[in-house]
């Protein structure tokens, strides 16, 4: 059945790769981010327009006027324009923690921050039955392509197929962005009282857009 019908049919400029080929077109998404898309449990494919398809092996580019792509296969998308479906993405806004990560995908390593709900342990994208979309946003990549220019060597975004994860080596964990609010608050006034301890804290809120009571009180503490 998929997503109710969105606003016409409007287009967002991706590349997507799977294990052999590279889609270089537009994506249907009809108002919709191409998150909401990849994660619609109740369809399989991605219509795209006016696609070249290259191939590892060749240096041949083949155009397609229409096109549909499985899911399935998709291993990464790096959208090729800004945000899309801006107004339907500030209200699907969610909190989210930051994780420094290296992921490997069959032909690909990818570095970069992957975003995952507050306070969930990043090994969970690794098991395939773990209560999470199948797509994952992550930011500030560095891609490693077994073919030297295959892909962009740096990109703001992308989303990738978690199911297709061969490994994950962790890095450290980055501020929420509530946290990099307050941290820079705080350093801005000279709190001589931050300590690493603290930074710890900063993900103990109970709810994402309620302030952590020690913040909350070392900032009422101090001079405006």
């Amino acid at each position: 059945m998929g997503l109710p019908q969105g606003d016409g049919e409007t287009t967002t400029a991706a590349d997507i790769l799977t294990d052999h080929h590279r889609y270089t077109g537009s994506v249907v998404n009809s108002g919709y981010r191409l998150s909401d898309l990849l994660r619609d449990p109740h369809s399989d494919l991605l219509e795209m327009r006016e696609t070249l398809i290259s191939s590892r092996r060749t240096t041949a580019k083949v155009p397609a006027d229409r096109i549909f792509v499985r899911k399935s296969e998709i291993l990464l998308v790096i959208p090729s324009q800004g945000h899309e479906a801006p107004d339907r993405r500030v209200r699907c806004y969610r909190q989210t923690d930051r994780f420094a990560v290296t992921v490997v995908l069959p032909g690909y390593i990818v570095s970069g921050d992957l975003h995952l709900a507050p306070r969930a342990d990043p090994q969970i994208v690794l098991y395939q039955d773990a209560m999470l979309p199948s797509f994952l946003g992550m930011t500030d990549l560095t891609v490693h392509a077994s073919t030297h220019g295959w892909v962009p060597a740096q990109c703001k975004v992308a989303i990738l197929n978690r199911r297709r994860i061969e490994s994950l080596q962790l890095g450290e964990q980055r501020w929420s962005a509530l946290g990099e609010s307050l941290k820079a608050k705080l350093v801005a006034i000279g709190d001589v009282g931050w300590s690493k301890n603290e930074d710890a804290k900063i993900d103990e809120t109970q709810e994402d857009n309620i302030i952590p009571q020690w913040a909350q009180a070392r900032l009422t503490s101090l001079p405006m």
